[in-house]
């Protein structure tokens, strides 16, 4: 139990050296927290301020609006991550990478967006440009079509 681990750690430092706990906000965290509050009442005991805002943006994330546009821009990352000769020539016309969703901390959906957005005129380029529309896997109708759609979730239109 977390209780008991916390209780021994502290124990062994000593309760007049330990000023403050910090952890996830996890319920069993929560509830080891409401017990040593009990048994060392000067104790603080926070949970952590980076947990709590990837709560909430993980939760902000879940709202239609938002989350269809997350979605969007998981799309165009995963296009151009998808596709060597694509991701080339992104970089070639960024001259860096971008910052890609991940599956670990929710904020870097956000950060992803936000690279996207800082880039945007640059990949708006890279969209329209003869160097992208001539590969040959975007040339078919399939291709075609998903490089339209990107090109609109970038601009804003769809």
């Amino acid at each position: 139990m977390i209780f008991d681990l916390v209780d021994r750690c502290i124990e062994e430092i000593g309760e007049k050296n330990v000023v403050q706990i910090v952890t996830d906000n996890a319920s069993v965290n929560i509830a080891a927290a409401a017990m040593m509050k009990l048994k060392c009442p000067s104790l603080f005991w926070n949970g952590c301020a980076a947990h709590t805002i990837d709560l909430m943006l993980e939760d902000i994330g879940k709202l239609p609006m938002i989350e269809q546009t997350i979605a969007k821009g998981k799309a165009v990352t995963v296009f151009l991550y998808a596709h060597t000769r694509v991701l080339a020539l992104m970089r070639k016309f960024l001259g860096k990478d971008l910052v890609r969703s991940g599956i670990t901390r929710f904020a870097i959906a956000y950060l992803n967006l936000k690279s996207l957005q800082d880039n945007k005129k640059e990949l708006q380029k890279l969209f329209r440009s003869d160097e992208l529309n001539e590969m040959d896997h975007l040339k078919r109708q399939r291709g075609r079509t998903q490089l339209k759609s990107f090109a609109l979730k970038l601009s804003g239109k769809q």
